[in-house]
């Protein structure tokens, strides 16, 4: 328990993930609200998926950042966490759940805080209320992106212990990266049922329709604003959240069960290793 503690605290105090993982995003959120959204219509239906669109995607870029903050404890623990998981009663399942624990926390703070205030800026552009509709849904997403996100950058970092540590600087922003490129890819690629492939245009997607609270296109590229009817927007398609859901929970059980046997099988490598020369 205490080290799950430690966990909860250490990140609710990182300045790097309240920096890269807030403070960054809001910073972009502000950019869609106030100055790339000039040409969007004020219509309601049309400013909600307009917000509800840049809410999924930065809540995406928050994750990549805290993620890769979050697992680099890995590596300042991997000194003496070979020597506790062989000599005392720390298992790697409890490891990891400390982790997962302590990044659910911090992420769903940051998350919803990031919500409203991504929700009253896009609000004061538009001039009506833009909060998400079902932040019951939100909160369960953020949560099941929270673990997704986790257990990608815990396992990336996991590899980088075991295998090399000089990879470090590149592979740690992994994450981060992906996060850039798929959080724009539902949006702005017609992916069809690749939506439900990729763990992020499937948290992404669910995201934006949590905060609509009703059903969104697949391919939200083929979405066309001229396209409506008394007031409605008209598409064909619609996002399936079972299947989006399905989607990230196998790929986080996937990245779990194998960070497990390679935590299990850590050794001592020495920090200087990840130093370019």
């Amino acid at each position: 328990m205490r080290l799950i503690i430690y966990m909860i605290k250490r990140l609710l105090l990182s300045k790097t993930i309240w920096g890269w993982g807030f403070a960054f995003v809001i910073f972009w959120a502000a950019m869609g609200a106030f100055l790339l959204s000039s040409d969007v219509p004020k219509l309601q239906d049309v400013d909600y998926m307009y917000t509800a669109s840049w809410a999924g995607t930065v809540i995406i870029f928050s994750l990549g950042a805290i993620g890769t903050s979050i697992t680099y404890v890995v590596t300042y623990q991997s000194g003496g966490l070979p020597h506790m998981l062989r000599f005392s009663k720390l298992t790697p399942q409890y490891y990891l759940l400390s982790i997962y624990l302590g990044a659910l926390v911090v992420i769903s703070v940051i998350g919803l805080i990031t919500l409203s205030i991504v929700g009253a800026m896009f609000s004061a552009h538009f001039g009506i209320p833009l909060y998400p509709r079902n932040m019951f849904a939100e909160t369960g997403e953020i949560l099941l992106a929270a673990l997704l996100m986790t257990s990608l950058s815990l396992l990336l970092n996991v590899a980088i212990v075991k295998i090399s540590r000089k990879a470090q600087n590149l592979i740690s922003f992994v994450p981060l990266l992906l996060s850039f490129l798929f959080g724009y890819g539902y949006i702005y690629l017609n992916l069809g049922n690749l939506t439900y492939l990729s763990p992020y245009t499937a948290i992404d997607s669910l995201l934006i329709q949590g905060y609509v609270n009703h059903p969104i296109p697949l391919d939200l590229s083929a979405f066309v604003i001229s396209n409506l009817n008394n007031g409605q927007l008209n598409y064909l398609g619609s996002l399936n959240p079972i299947y989006a859901v399905l989607s990230a929970m196998m790929w986080f059980l996937l990245f779990t069960a194998i960070s497990i046997p390679l935590v299990r099988s850590l050794y001592y490598r020495p920090l200087e290793e990840s130093r370019i020369a």
